[in-house]
């Protein structure tokens, strides 16, 4: 309401809803840091009333709550800062702020810790004088939680517009963790993967195909598209995910989804046809090295999705979009879902394409529209095929408290074998979540997948990474601690 200048409103009032807003995050309401970001985006009407409830709590004990109005403060210019002022709140709030997961889509969790705490990262930043603020964008904000594709690209338009040097963009990593994909895709830059991916998202709302006027009329902005993409969360997706957009994989599903999701944001649907026509012309007259050359920092809301049952979309093709190769399409097509009912034969056939992240989402689509049916879906998902990741049926399993079947049992120890890591991992914490409750775990297969993956002395010979043995090994260690009470009993 604050934000919205038509909006007519008291100040008593308005006093009231920041206090109120404030009360909230102290509280700890689910949804305190989507609210922290709307206190900070109130804009001039309301500062001066914001203003005096922030500075009061800028050394809150409660981290949540100094959060909020560390960013706050430097979004509205509320408190005078120097740059070790605001560098050092940046030092005391990193550490509290988790990890982001995509987990944290599918279970609707509020996020909105890291917007703010890249906000008063972003205030340290251009606190910094020019001789330093290299230095600090490369080192003091090197943190992982500060590393997605927005947040390098908003760092680059700080320095760029101080004539600094910007920051290289980042590389998929060499030495730990990279997927069979970066693998396949060695000697393709981080910038071009991400180029191929405008490419895809721009060829969605291109309809004429006739040879681009060489007068180019946008120059170096193209705020409708650089929107689009901010809105749909591709400014926020992990770098690994641009890596997929190298390869042949479903475009009209990419092309339905982004149609939607354009329909459900304040875009000029022309403008960004012709954007999008231009950015495909520079791309093929290869114009652009990078989309840091142009791609411009815009401020958009999210999508409505609470509309997107008014929208004309292909369903079929974004029912792809939920099995696509790219998590980012993934999750914004389950947004699209969440809002739409889904046969259960629709997700029937859902559940058995999708694997990993893909899988979560169809799972979280289950939950809502069949609930009764999860466990026995489940059991069909893994009778049918129980290769690649499908932890994230054990972990669905595991929180429904979902007896062991014969079958699932079955399925269960099988996955102690499994070539997929998380696989492995999911497996073994259900079978210890059943010998809690107990449960009898055939302890002899047990042992011997703790011989499978190195025995008990494994770590002798190499560490634990990749492999389930701690947990195998405590899951053994549990059923042989029955045995004495076992005895006494008999």
């Amino acid at each position: 309401m604050l934000g919205h200048p038509e909006i007519l409103i008291s100040d008593r009032s308005a006093q009231e809803l920041i206090r109120r807003s404030f009360k909230s995050i102290e509280d700890g309401a689910n949804d305190k840091f989507s609210i922290g970001i709307a206190l900070s985006d109130v804009g001039a009407r309301a500062r001066d009333l914001v203003e005096v409830e922030t500075a009061s709590r800028l050394d809150s004990i409660d981290t949540a709550v100094k959060l909020v109005a560390w960013a706050t403060a430097v979004n509205c210019d509320a408190v005078p800062y120097d740059a070790t002022t605001v560098a050092a709140a940046l030092l005391e709030l990193l550490p509290n702020v988790e990890e982001f997961s995509f987990q944290d889509i599918i279970n609707k969790r509020d996020r909105g810790d890291h917007d703010l705490v890249q906000r008063v990262a972003l205030a340290a930043l251009k606190a910094q004088p020019d001789n330093q603020a290299r230095s600090f964008a490369e080192h003091e904000l090197g943190d992982e939680k500060l590393r997605n594709v927005g947040f390098i690209f908003d760092v680059n338009n700080v320095l760029r517009s101080r004539g600094i040097e910007e920051l290289p963009t980042p590389l998929p990593p060499t030495e730990r963790g990279v997927s069979p994909i970066s693998l396949r895709l060695a000697g393709v830059s981080w910038e071009h993967a991400h180029l191929y991916a405008c490419r895809s998202i721009a060829k969605a709302f291109v309809t004429n195909t006739a040879p681009m006027d060489l007068k180019l009329r946008h120059g170096r902005g193209f705020p409708q598209f650089s929107g689009l993409l901010r809105a749909s969360g591709f400014m926020t997706a992990p770098v690994s995910d641009s890596y997929i957009w190298v390869h042949a994989h479903d475009e009209a599903a990419v092309h339905s989804t982004m149609k939607a999701v354009a329909a459900l944001i304040p875009l000029d649907l022309h403008s960004i046809a012709d954007e999008a026509r231009e950015v495909l012309y520079r791309l093929d007259t290869e114009s652009f090295h990078s989309m840091f050359d142009f791609l411009p920092g815009v401020d958009i809301p999210p999508p409505a999705w609470e509309k997107v049952e008014c929208l004309p979309i292909n369903r079929e093709e974004v029912k792809r979009a939920l099995v696509h190769t790219s998590t980012w399409i993934n999750s914004v097509a389950a947004e699209i879902f969440d809002r739409l009912p889904m046969t259960l034969d629709e997700l029937e056939t859902l559940l058995h394409q999708a694997t990993g992240y893909s899988l979560r989402c169809v799972i979280d689509l289950i939950l809502r529209n069949h609930f009764e049916q999860t466990s026995q879906m489940m059991l069909r998902r893994l009778s049918h095929d129980s290769t690649g990741d499908v932890s994230g049926v054990f972990e669905v399993l595991r929180k429904l408290n979902t007896p062991p079947w014969t079958e699932l049992m079955d399925s269960a120890l099988a996955c102690l074998y499994s070539e997929d890591e998380k696989t492995r991992e999911s497996a073994t914490e259900l079978l210890h979540h059943w010998h809690d409750q107990g449960v009898s775990v055939d302890k002899a297969f047990v042992s011997k997948a703790v011989d499978h993956w190195g025995g008990r002395d494994g770590c002798l010979y190499n560490n634990f990474t990749g492999t389930p043995l701690l947990l195998l090994i405590d899951l053994l260690d549990s059923i042989d601690s029955e045995k004495p009470s076992d005895a006494a009993g008999d």
